[in-house]
């Protein structure tokens, strides 16, 4: 069984800190500062295409969702940022990006949403995402292949529909896979 969710941030912690070989803080946030709202903002510029760009406005309108949480990875700076709330079937993960990329920061901080969820008890977490972006990443394929996610539907205007069933299983491997350290 995974350990509780703050024992999990702590792993995730050490993890990410091997991982860049320096401090890294992964931090759990409930509630959206203005500073963390200007820090989300800039991974959105500099990640995201313009239309995939999210306004200060509506980052601020996905804090006010039900059961929001932003989990950010911050060196001297926030390098990556996972937030989701509840949605219509579950859980939903509305964003993940990090500036840091190949060094797994993505899929922890998205595994600890996973592990978040679960634990408050939704049975599914859902996301949209594209088959390809502009950098030719094959982000579908990236979020079946490294997180276990099904892909469902394309919905205009939103994209693939990927959806990861909450089971026991699936949030074990997803922890021992992406979280867990040598020493957990």
């Amino acid at each position: 069984m995974p350990p509780t969710f703050p024992e999990a941030l702590k792993s995730a912690e050490e993890r990410l800190t091997h991982a860049l070989s320096m401090p890294v803080r992964v931090v759990l946030h409930r509630h959206l500062s203005p500073e963390l709202s200007e820090a989300i903002a800039t991974i959105d510029r500099a990640m995201f295409r313009t239309e995939l760009r999210y306004t200060i406005e509506e980052i601020s309108e996905s804090a006010t969702k039900e059961d929001y949480i932003a989990i950010t990875a911050e060196t001297d700076a926030v390098i990556a940022v996972s937030y989701g709330y509840a949605g219509e079937d579950g859980y939903f993960l509305d964003t993940l990006a990090t500036t840091v990329e190949r060094k797994g920061i993505g899929s922890t901080l998205a595994t600890l949403l996973i592990l978040y969820a679960a634990e408050r008890g939704y049975p599914q977490i859902t996301l949209y995402t594209e088959k390809t972006d502009e950098k030719g990443r094959r982000l579908r394929e990236w979020y079946k292949r490294a997180l276990g996610f099904t892909y469902k539907s394309t919905i205009p205007r939103k994209g693939d529909v990927m959806v990861l069933d909450l089971t026991p299983e699936a949030v074990e491997g997803l922890y021992a896979r992406h979280v867990a350290t040598t020493s957990s």
